[in-house]
C-alpha cells in the first residue's frame, strides 16, 4: 500500500468554525455537553470546566471548540458535506460524531459506545439537538454489520489494530472513506487500499493528523 504525507494545513480557529458552522449549532452542543459532563466524565475538566446553570460565555467553551475543529478539519479537506451512511466507532462524548452530524448532511448515522452511561448521555444530547442516530452499546468487535454499507467511517481515541482495520475496510461502500484521527502503528498489507495523511493545526498550535483510507476495489 502506498501513501503520501501532506504539508501542515493551518487555519484560524474562529474563522474555520464560522465557515463550518455559520448557524452556530455547535454552541447548543457545548452547553448540553457541559451539563452531561456533570453526570458522567465525557471530556476532561481542563477541556470543559464546570459551568453554572446560567453560564455559557464563549470563553467557557474554548477547549471544546478546539475539539470540534479538530474533528471537522479532516472531513473539511474532503470537500464533501453529504453522506448516506455514517459510522463512528467509540463515540464517547460525541467527538467527532456530533460536530460532523451538526455541520454535514448525514442521512443515517450509527454511533458505537460500549459504556452505558456515555451512551445514555449521547441519546439525551441527540434528542435536544434534534439529531437522529442509532447508538449501539457494545464493542465494535462484538457487533455485526453489512459489508460495503458505509460511505464514511470515523475512529478517534481508539487504537486501530490490524484486525479492526480489515473489518472496517470491509464495511466501506464503493467510494467510501475511513478516517483515522492518528497515524496507524502498522502498515496494512494489501494492494486494494490507498491512503494519505493530512496534518493540520489551528493558530499555529499543536499539529494533528488524520489518515484517510479508501478501498480501491469494491
Amino acid at each position: 500500500m502506498s501513501g503520501d504525507t501532506e504539508n501542515v494545513i493551518s487555519w484560524n480557529l474562529p474563522e474555520f468554525l464560522e465557515a463550518c458552522d455559520p448557524e452556530k449549532r455547535l454552541t447548543l452542543y457545548y452547553k448540553l455537553l457541559a451539563k452531561e459532563n456533570q453526570r458522567v466524565n465525557l471530556v476532561s475538566r481542563e477541556t470543559l470546566p464546570p459551568l453554572p446553570a446560567d453560564s455559557g460565555t464563549p470563553g467557557s467553551f474554548v477547549g471544546v471548540e478546539k475539539l470540534s475543529a479538530e474533528s471537522l478539519a479532516p472531513v473539511h479537506t474532503l470537500k464533501q458535506r453529504s453522506f448516506r451512511q455514517y459510522l463512528d466507532i467509540g463515540s464517547g462524548g460525541g467527538f467527532p460524531a456530533l460536530p460532523l452530524m451538526l455541520t454535514c448532511d448525514m442521512q443515517f448515522s450509527t454511533l458505537i459506545e460500549r459504556t452505558q452511561k456515555k451512551a445514555a448521555a449521547l441519546r439525551r444530547m441527540l434528542v435536544n439537538l434534534d439529531l437522529r442516530a442509532e447508538i449501539m452499546e457494545d464493542t465494535f468487535e462484538n457487533l455485526t454489520f453489512a459489508s460495503g454499507k458505509y460511505d464514511l467511517v470515523t475512529l478517534r481515541l481508539v487504537k486501530l489494530t490490524d484486525m479492526m482495520f480489515t473489518r472496517i475496510i470491509d464495511l466501506l461502500a464503493p467510494q467510501g472513506v475511513f478516517i483515522y484521527y492518528a497515524n496507524p502503528s502498522f502498515v496494512p498489507d494489501t494492494a486494494d487500499i490507498k491512503h494519505h495523511t493530512v496534518r493540520y493545526s489551528f493558530d499555529g498550535g499543536e499539529v494533528h493528523c488524520a489518515t484517510f483510507f479508501y478501498r480501491i476495489n469494491s
